[in-house]
């Protein structure tokens, strides 16, 4: 894959980009190697929720079973 295209500063420089030239915030990320780089990084900043963690996923437990 070409890594420099799935960095979180490109990604971010780029869809800020399109925003300003299209006046359009960018509500899709096409990538064809989302688990090199920080595609899922850049999501997170453009979603507005920077570098905050995740919650931790935590399996359901069933009552009375």
């Amino acid at each position: 894959p070409n890594l420099p295209l799935t960095k979180r500063a490109f990604i971010l420089h780029r869809a800020r980009q399109c925003e300003s030239e299209r006046h359009h915030i960018p509500n899709l990320i096409l990538t064809d190697f989302y688990d090199s780089g920080d595609v899922v990084g850049a999501a997170r900043v453009l979603n507005g929720l920077g570098d905050e963690k995740p919650a931790p996923i935590v399996p359901l437990q069933r009552v009375g079973s």
